[in-house]
């Protein structure tokens, strides 16, 4: 499915802040935007705040405004600089040195110091699963300098820059050293980054409202925005977060103008909408989310994998997604791969799931009595499991 959002015309055609998160386009602002307050529903309710503790996607759009990390990907799938000037390994791939750039600076005033890098990531790797595989050859995390982060290796791990700079949720994102030594199990105290936003504690309340004010120490790259990699320009002061989990509270909110932006509106509403010409109905990531059908092995029929294959070939994806997600293709589209379509790993496999009946009927014949109620598990060799 495409990531849907909603609209109002009139304000957004004066200008959208460019939302750090991967996707959001914005357009050119004009100078009313300066002064205005971008009103904004989630597609959630923001319950934890720290990034590191959750891959909840609210949470990380949410670290996209107050934090910022050193590397950062965009469509081609290949790590950036952001916070970081570069990067140098050592001929053995056992030292990575990550300069910083000037300009840094925390939300309270502090520079950002290679210190702080290092413990940020260090606290990152021990929950994330890509940067478990990282921690596992780490020899140490630490600094050459005020400016430059040094990370030892036990043996070479190539993808190093891949790992901290990796999109969609779980990211390495850097925090002062006093709050990155917290416990990674527990959640950190304050929310204090160096992203282009501030978040206003005061303001904050679960369930209600989450505030952010512009952060005017902040400095953007020079390159394009793209995706969640070059400069990231607050061009609203303020921006509020509403929640508004019923939808349609979010709807009518919308169309009065209450709300200027709804992340992911109900589908069966959008019919209605689309048709306010103060609306405007857009696609904010063209790769969209990725769903999988996934069973439970240890239980009847599906613990047997004749079964498994079986169903494999009734599915037909077009049949899922209107029911998921209305008879609009422009909203969504099939993709018939194991990995997601438009990545380098997009393996085209249209006989995968075929959505043939009669085949999937014969299949279920030919697996006996694989179907009878309460048949009991059977060992699986490896290659069965899927």
């Amino acid at each position: 499915m495409k990531n849907i959002k909603l609209e109002r015309r009139q304000f957004l055609a004066a200008g959208a802040a460019t939302l750090a998160a991967p996707g959001l386009a914005a357009p050119a602002v004009a100078q009313s935007a300066k002064t205005a307050t971008l009103k904004f529903v989630p597609q959630a309710n923001l319950t934890l705040l720290d990034p590191i503790l959750t891959t909840a996607l609210v949470t990380t759009n949410h670290a996209y405004y107050v934090f910022d990390t050193l590397y950062s990907t965009a469509a081609d799938g290949v790590p950036k600089p952001q916070m970081a000037s570069g990067a140098d390994v050592s001929a053995d791939g056992r030292t990575w040195k990550i300069g910083l750039r000037d300009g840094l600076k925390f939300h309270d005033g502090s520079p950002v110091l290679a210190r702080d890098c290092a413990a940020s990531i260090a606290r990152w790797a021990k929950r994330e699963p890509f940067g478990q595989l990282l921690d596992k050859v780490v020899d140490s995390y630490g600094s050459a300098d005020d400016k430059t982060v040094e990370i030892k290796l036990k043996k070479p791990f190539p993808l190093l820059l891949n790992a901290i700079g990796k999109p969609d949720s779980s990211l390495a994102f850097i925090m002062p050293e006093r709050l990155a030594q917290t416990d990674p199990a527990k959640q950190v105290t304050e929310m204090i980054g160096s992203g282009p936003y501030k978040f206003v504690a005061s303001e904050f309340v679960t369930g209600n409202r989450v505030v952010y004010e512009k952060n005017e120490a902040y400095v953007p790259r020079s390159e394009q925005p793209l995706w969640a990699t070059g400069a990231k320009i607050a061009n609203y002061p303020r921006i509020e977060w509403r929640i508004i989990p019923d939808p349609a509270t979010a709807a009518a909110a919308l169309q009065s103008g209450e709300v200027d932006w709804w992340e992911l509106p109900l589908v069966d509403l959008l019919p209605t909408l689309s048709k306010d010409r103060n609306i405007s109905v857009a696609i904010d990531n063209p790769q969209g989310r990725y769903s999988l059908i996934r069973f439970n092995t240890l239980q009847p029929p599906f613990n047997d994998a004749r079964i498994r294959r079986a169903v494999r070939l009734a599915v037909k994806q077009e049949d899922f997604m209107r029911a998921a997600f209305g008879n609009d293709p422009s909203l969504w589209r099939t993709c018939p791969s194991m990995f997601p379509c438009g990545t380098p790993y997009e393996t085209a496999q249209p006989e995968a799931m075929p959505g043939d009946y009669d085949a999937a009927r014969k299949a279920l014949q030919n697996s006996g009595d694989a179907l009878a109620i309460g048949s009991p598990a059977k060992p699986l060799a490896k290659t069965d499991v899927g």
